[in-house]
């Protein structure tokens, strides 16, 4: 009678996500493992260290994502560089790693460093005006719920956000179309419907109270929306010039004339400030002319005002008016 102990194990021919997920996860906080760790398999709900070991020997084997090493009499899996960095990781977790790589680039691979790279350009396509890979994402709030954005970007998923800010503002059967970093803060930009009435708008993620997916709540069955239905915002969000911009709001144009002491700043080969800047004409007592377009006056009277007070005003008139009424309104509040 054969002793079934000489038999070779059989490799398993299939894993549950979930216990797949949970040595993932586990090998990436943990690194090197053994198969008789306790925490692990009960973690996954084995019975036994076996159970563990054949699981272990599955994704070695079937999958090609761990790699079996010895250390002194015992086995241990790590995870493969590659097949680490193709898990969908968490912006903070993969910011961490790429920090890391930053600060210790001998210590990888150049294929390592390549796959990196590309996992951030093909997040791009769900962001605009992306930091340094490296760089965190300080605010908690953004922390806590920029993953479920992303994710419901990349899947269309239908949601409800809720923000507080100085009052509550609760947004249903929201398309969530891109998470949006300018004027120096992080924002989601997203189509809501109110009523009868289609919205897009950006809001800061630092405001986020609540994100759930919709068809969640027990009102509504929506769970995904078409691909096709981001196209004009994403075209919109390329040219966008900041937080301001009114999307299918036609574009007005400012005459702007910058002083001779402010001059060099707005010449025709230095860099622009504003997307839409324009250089005009260089004038005889060496001021710039440029214009300027908006959608609304809070787009662009921010930045005039920030150069206050050798920024002027040419056309139009209206534009002119609503700025003479705020700096009015400024020395007002500082007289007291």
């Amino acid at each position: 009678m054969s002793n079934d102990k000489s038999k070779p194990r059989a490799t398993l021919k299939s894993l549950r996500n979930s216990y797949r997920e949970e040595i993932i996860d586990y090998l990436k906080v943990h690194g090197a493992t053994k198969s008789n760790t306790p925490d692990l398999y009960m973690a996954i709900d084995k019975k036994s260290y076996r159970g563990l070991e054949d699981a272990f020997i599955y994704l070695e084997e079937v999958e090609g994502i761990l790699v079996q090493e010895k250390r002194g009499r015992a086995k241990v899996w790590r995870l493969k560089d590659k097949s680490l960095l193709m898990e969908n990781l968490s912006q903070k977790d993969l910011n961490n790693f790429t920090y890391a790589l930053e600060l210790n680039k001998d210590e990888f691979d150049a294929s390592t460093i390549e796959t990196i790279e590309k996992i951030f350009k093909s997040n791009q396509a769900f962001m605009f005006g992306y930091l340094a890979p490296y760089e965190e994402l300080d605010n908690p709030k953004i922390n806590e719920f920029y993953d479920t954005l992303l994710e419901s970007i990349k899947e269309h998923f239908y949601l409800v956000l809720k923000f507080k800010h100085d009052k509550i503002e609760r947004y249903n059967n929201v398309k969530p179309i891109q998470i949006v970093f300018i004027d120096n803060n992080w924002y989601i930009a997203f189509e809501y419907q109110n009523d009868k009435t289609k919205q897009f708008v950006f809001r800061r993620l630092a405001f986020i109270e609540h994100i759930k997916l919709l068809h969640e709540s027990k009102y509504s069955q929506k769970n995904r929306f078409q691909k096709k239905d981001t196209k004009l915002y994403l075209d919109f969000l390329k040219k966008v010039q900041n937080a301001m911009t009114l999307y299918g709001v036609e574009k007005k144009t400012a005459i702007i004339k910058a002083t001779h002491s402010i001059a060099k700043y707005f010449e025709k080969d230095m860099k622009k400030f504003l997307p839409s800047q324009l250089f005009k004409s260089k004038e005889e007592d060496g001021s710039i002319i440029f214009t300027l377009e908006y959608t609304q006056e809070l787009e662009i009277l921010p930045f005039i005002q920030k150069w206050l007070p050798d920024l002027v005003i040419v056309e139009p008139q209206e534009l002119k008016e609503a700025y003479r009424q705020k700096l009015e309104q400024t020395i007002k509040n500082h007289l007291g």
